[in-house]
Parts: structure tokens; sequence; C-alpha cells
């Protein structure tokens, strides 16, 4: 082992140089090595060394270090050493790490450890630690040994061993080797020249692009709980018997919601009452109870004390159903991957609990840890996702309908008073639907200059000197329905929407963020579009007294697979008309494609960047009348 770490060594002290010359990668990491050693159901230890070499500045988030810890696993031990040209300039033990508290302040054993290196680069980094498991195992530690953008990875392995006859899970991109060695089955991956992946817009989903094992064993056991995650059905058995008599409700509230709920005329009415309610007396609080936070807080508990995280103010919404008739579904789900890993069910794999009411129509999705949110908003955590309902009979994968599959049109028009010295007073009014409303969805809470910004930020050039004279909005009256729709109306005085250049006065074609990227002249990965994409605006420019229009840019309709863009300008009564539109269509494109998508985005980006030209009216008759006398 000492003699294969010697030669990894060596080969990375000879081709590191010479990478570092040709400007590339960020980072190398030399060794990434995980051994997980099983001893029961309940306890194990993991041992991991890590060995980073950093190149240049942009690579150094590789070389951080960060780990959580909670009522079933702890850090054990910590060491490490900073060396740069071949001499070592720092030694690293524990308490050298940054220990805070990953909860809200009301659970005492859910922990950050961090540690951030501040010298300049080049240098290396090793980390050396131990983790002990107890209480219980449910996921193995999952192993993505390069997850920062151009890094390269010349050595990984991951190492399970567990007492013989176990049954081990996985979801892997590199094909395991299994033995048996004494009382014990071992299995283990090993990863040998990854080069890397590059960070580009509408990459695909990282988990085609980097290697990757999720473990878990199929049988295990929590706090003395027992369960099995050999698939969804039977982990959400284990799920819905952690609820057990965690409904229970005081009998003279129950009473109280009835009596809230009685002139209600459907069970959607209700639901509004009861959701209402929640909002108003209830609060999210991130915090780790219970079976390593696993089994929500009883309703009661959330009753008595005004809040709780996702799984407790689910359950308590649940619990409050109940009360007044109506059916409901506690459910988790993923809300940073639409897809769940396929075969592949694990406690670890979830990150967020919900509720879901069956409707006649549809489910009706109810998160209850945002009060913002209208009844029945499927935010961009839960549209188009693989979810799970914990149900009586188990789990059952399901997926929520994303909202691309009834989009609408985002707009947005604006009439310009513009000034003859170029400032302008603008009045906007802004069509949002579906995601494009998340931004906007807790809008009343921020301070001034947040909501300038929150307005303003689509516009290229305008956003930092843009003073807004007023704010009228629907926020307030926003519901769900099939395509959520906000809309917002504002006034800015802009001191220079347009530049003056003697006579003369340009006015961009386009002020807005109605652009697509072409920046890089060669593509990596495929180019994944995921959602379709409409945008439309139009502005009515009012040409200033003693102006008139001297240069209007052409019309262009730019059509590819890719979308369509059309840009059309017109002059009449004093005013000049941009109306522009932007279609992006969903898909997903190799990387040879990228030519013909630059192509077209080239192609937007070059008429977004004319300018409408006006001219004064003296000064054109003075050149004409210059050209009559010579």
């Amino acid at each position: 082992m000492r003699r294969s770490l010697a030669i990894l060594s060596a080969l990375a002290a000879s081709i590191i140089p010479a990478l570092a010359q040709t400007g590339m990668p960020d980072a190398i990491i030399e060794n990434y090595d995980i051994i997980f050693d099983m001893n029961s159901l309940e306890s194990g230890t993991c041992s991991i060394t890590v060995r980073t070499h950093i190149m240049k500045s942009d690579g150094a988030r590789a070389g951080d270090f960060i780990l959580y810890t909670d009522t079933f696993n702890e850090l054990t031990s910590f060491s490490g050493e900073i060396s740069s040209a071949g001499k070592t300039i720092r030694k690293l033990n524990m308490q050298d790490l940054t220990k805070v508290s990953a909860s809200s302040g009301l659970a005492d054993d859910t922990f950050r450890y961090a540690y951030t290196p501040t010298i300049p680069t080049p240098y290396t980094i090793e980390y050396r630690y131990k983790i002990a498991y107890r209480r219980g195992i449910a996921s193995f530690p999952t192993f993505i040994p390069v997850r920062r953008p151009e890094t390269m990875l010349l050595s990984g392995s991951y190492r399970i061993s567990a007492p013989a006859g176990t049954e081990i899970r996985y979801s892997s991109s590199i094909v395991p080797q299994t033995e048996t060695s004494g009382k014990k089955t071992v299995w283990s991956w090993a990863l040998k020249d990854y080069k890397g992946f590059s960070d580009e817009p509408l990459m695909p989903d990282i988990r085609e692009l980097v290697p990757y094992v999720y473990a878990c064993p199929a049988k295990f056991s929590l706090g003395g709980v027992k369960g099995s995650q050999s698939n969804w059905e039977e982990l959400g058995a284990w799920l819905y018997g952690l609820q057990k008599d965690t409904k229970t409700l005081p009998e003279p509230f129950r009473a109280s919601l009835q009596e809230m709920t009685a002139e209600a005329q459907s069970d959607l009415e209700k639901i509004r009452i009861i959701y209402g309610h929640l909002r108003k007396t209830t609060r999210y609080v991130s915090i780790q109870l219970g079976l390593g936070g696993l089994r929500p807080s009883p309703a009661e508990a959330v009753l008595k004390t005004g809040f709780g995280d996702c799984k407790a103010l689910s359950n308590y919404m649940q619990a409050m159903l109940d009360a007044v008739g109506i059916k409901s579904e506690y459910l988790i789900v993923q809300t940073d991957e639409k897809d769940l890993l396929p075969g592949y069910a694990s406690l670890g794999q979830m990150n967020h609990a919900m509720l879901c009411v069956p409707m006649a129509s549809d489910s009706l999705w109810i998160e209850c840890t945002n009060p913002s949110y209208p009844l029945g908003y499927r935010h961009d955590g839960i549209a188009g996702h693989e979810i799970v309902l914990v149900t009586p009979e188990g789990g059952k994968k399901v997926r929520a309908k994303g909202y691309q599959d009834s989009p609408g049109t985002s707009s947005e028009s604006m009439t310009v008073r513009l000034d003859g010295n170029g400032s302008a007073k603008c009045e906007v009014k802004r069509e949002l639907f579906a995601e494009d409303i998340e931004p906007y969805i807790e809008f009343e809470s921020l301070k001034p200059d947040l909501k300038r910004k929150r307005l303003t930020s689509r516009y290229k050039c305008l956003c930092n000197n843009a003073v807004l004279t007023g704010i009228s909005d629907n926020f307030s009256e926003l519901t769900s329905g099939e395509t959520p729709q906000m809309s917002v109306s504002f006034q800015m005085d802009i001191p220079a929407y347009a530049k003056v250049s003697g006579d003369r006065m340009f006015i961009p074609l386009s002020h807005s963020s109605l652009k697509v990227f072409h920046d890089k002249a060669e593509r990596v990965n495929p180019i994944c579009i995921d959602e379709s994409l409409s945008i439309t605006d139009t502005v009515r420019i009012m040409i200033p007294d003693g102006f008139e229009a001297e240069h209007i840019p052409e019309n262009v309709s730019i059509g590819s697979e890719f979308g369509v863009f059309v840009s059309n300008v017109s002059v009449a009564d004093g005013m000049i008309t941009i109306g522009q539109s932007l279609v992006f269509n969903k898909g997903r494109y190799p990387k040879e494609a990228y030519q013909e998508y630059r192509s077209f985005a080239k192609s937007v980006s070059k008429t977004n960047d004319k300018k409408i030209v006006l001219v004064r009216k003296a000064s054109r008759s003075e050149e004409h009348t210059s050209e009559l006398q010579s």
C-alpha cells in the first residue's frame, strides 16, 4: 500500500508541473479513499483519506473540508497537513476545525465541521479522519470524489465490508468487485484518471458527469427501530410506522377547527382555512429531534410551541385536516433532483417532507414550511419531481405534475417618457407565470433597496441607477390554480435611459435580459433545456419634443431547433414601439449542435445590441439646408 502511494505521489509530482503550464485543471485530487467497516446493523467505522493539489485560486474550494454529523455518527479523529513546494507548512488537528450546530439551536446533536485553507496557490492539502457510527446505519457515506468543475482525479477507491449475509443495495456509475473474506463480505469500487467536468450553462444532471456510489444496507435499524429499504414500498411502511401516535390533538382544539370550517362550502375551502391557520400560528425551524429527525414531532407539541421542521409541520397539518374529515398523505421528496436514482430506495436520498391531498382532478400539494406560498403551489423543489407518498399500504412512488405541462408566457410592457437629456420616467407592468413567480413570493417582506434590485435586475444597464417611485401588485391575492400567476406594476425614474451625443440620442433596442449565452467557443457537455420558456417584452417610447427618428433597426425573425427570437420596431404618432419575444424549446441536444446554438445566440445578441437613433429636428433641417446651398 505504501509503495502504491509512493508511486502515485511520484506520478503526481511529474504531471502537475506540466498541467500547470497548460493552465488546467484548477485542482488535482491525488487520492480519495473511503473504507467503511460495518460491524452490525447499528455500528461501524469509516476512515477517509483525501489528498488534493490546489493548482490555482479557482480550484481552492476543492481543498475545503466539510462534514456533517448527527446523533448516529461522530467525528472521532482528524489530522492533516498543508504543503507547498515540497515542504510541510502546517499540520492540522481537531482544534483547527470550526464546529457549529447544523440546526436552529433546539437540538444539540447535529453539527457541521469545516476548515478552509487561506494560503496562496499552488499548495497540497491532505485530510485523514475517522467517523464512528452508533445506534444505527441507514446509509453509507456517498462516494462522489469530484464535486467541483475543472478538477482531475488520479485515484479513488471505496470499500464497504459488512457481516457475511448482509444485503447491500447500491446505485453506482462504477462497477464494483465483491469478495468474501472470513466472516465479512467486501464490496469495492475503484477509479483511475478521471479528467473532470466543465461547468457550463444548460448542463446535464451532474450525476451524468461525475463518478458516484450511493450505497445502503437493505435491512437497517435506527435507534432500535428496524426497517427495510429494499424498495420504496417497504421504506414507506417504515416511515408510516414512525408516525404512530404523533397526530393526537386536544379535543377542544379539534372542536375549534371544526367550528372554524363549519361554513365552508367545499373540501378545498376547508383546506384553505386550515392552511391559513397554519400560516398564522406556526413557523419553520430546522431541528433534528427524535430518531435523527426522521420521526415527526407530535402534532400536540407543534400546537404548544408553534414551531417545527418540515416533517413536524406536515404532520401537524395532516392532523388538523384529519380533525375536519379530510384525508391527506404525508410525502418525502428530493428537492434538488427531479428523478430518483432508478431501482434504488434509500432514506438518504430524500431531503424534504410535504403533504398531499388527493382531489377529484389532481392532487393538491401543500408546502407547510413557507407561509408565503399559495395553497397548492408546486414550487421548484417538487414540480415535475418523483416523490414517495407515505401511506398505510407503504410507500408509493409518483411524479408531481410540472408547470411546463401547462406553460404561460411571462411578459412585460413598459412605457417610457423620454426627456431630451436622455433621462426617462418609466411605467412597467410585469406578468409572471409558474416558476417565474418564485423570486417574488416573499417580495412584501423585502427592504426597499432589495425590492428595487428584485424588480430591476433584469435590465442589463439600468439596475444601479433606477429609482422606484411606486409599486402595486397582487401578490397577497396569489392563488395556485393550474398555472399560478402574479402581476406587478411599478414606476421608476432612470437618469440615463439613453445616451446623448451632440444632437443625437442613442436608445438601446433591448433594455432587458432577453439574451442567450454564447461566451464559450467550444462546448464540452450536451445542451439540456429542461423546460420550455416563453418571454415577451413590449416597450413604447415617447419621442421627446424636438426630436425625430433618424435610424430604426430592421425587423428580425430568427428560428432554430432551439427556439425562436422575434424583434419588431415601428414608429407612429410620435411613439416608437419595440416588440420582442424569445421562445426556448425543451430538449436535449448533443454538444456537436453547439455551433448552431451559438449562431442562434449570437444573432439574438447582435440584434439586441443595436441602437435606435433620434436626432434633433432643427439639426436635421440645418443639414438639409446646407445640402441645398451646396
